[in-house]
């Protein structure tokens, strides 16, 4: 049990969203999340800071409260697909 513990912490750390969408970065993180134990707080810094910076840097114009993980998982999500429709749009 305590391997599995350590594990998750240890590859919650090294997950990235990089050029995950995010239903995959939120699902990897959830599914990680479950085994370390963590307090929602700390979950929610934690996946604030490890998401896009594209993603980041929008997030500061939004006028949506985020408070907890899934506020911030809504709205992180939101912008993503925008993001990736003007991407997509442009080409």
């Amino acid at each position: 049990m305590v391997n599995r513990v350590v594990n998750a912490k240890e590859r919650l750390y090294v997950l990235w969203q990089g050029s995950f969408t995010m239903p995959k970065y939120t699902d990897l993180f959830k599914e990680l999340m479950a085994c370390t134990g963590y307090l929602s707080a700390n979950l929610r810094d934690h996946f604030y800071e490890h998401l896009s910076g594209h993603i980041e840097d929008k997030l500061i114009y939004t006028m949506r409260l985020i408070i907890t993980l899934n506020q911030l998982v809504i709205i992180a999500t939101d912008i993503d697909i925008c993001v990736r429709q003007c991407h997509t749009e442009k080409d």
